[in-house]
């Protein structure tokens, strides 16, 4: 499949919760990068600071802390709004108690794709997804 198209759509005002959860009801579950750089932030400090003691092996080294963070467009649609296209970028972010004990970072790593949607009879069937990049 060939993907025609522009697919970084203009800066907008609307935002994803303004869409998928207008009454605020699942608020836990979205953020925008100012709440998720607080909680990665927060993460970090406890995995630095020894305190998460959950992520304490049984032989004393520590599991790495991973932060994953997933964002997407708005569909772009077709002119009959039969076909839509999103384009989705993830990213993580890794963290380690290296053997001598300070904490080390590893490269990000990301991926970027979209997924184009075709509707039939009213419903939406994810039609492919085209992988764009990855680190």
């Amino acid at each position: 499949m060939t993907i025609n198209a522009d697919i970084s759509p203009p800066h907008h005002w609307i935002k994803l919760t303004d869409v998928l959860d207008p009454a605020g009801a699942m608020g836990e579950i979205f953020c925008d990068e100012e709440a998720a750089r607080g909680k990665e932030d927060a993460l970090l400090k406890a995995y630095k600071g020894g305190d998460a003691s959950s992520m304490k092996r049984q032989d004393g080294s520590y599991e790495p802390l991973f932060v994953r963070r997933a964002e997407f467009t708005f569909p772009v649609f077709n002119a009959t709004f039969t076909r839509a296209v999103i384009f989705i970028h993830t990213g993580e972010k890794r963290w380690f108690h290296a053997a001598d004990g300070k904490i080390s970072k590893s490269p990000a790593d990301m991926a970027g794709w979209v997924e184009i949607y075709h509707k039939r009879k009213g419903k939406w069937f994810l039609r492919a997804r085209e992988g764009l990049y990855i680190t």
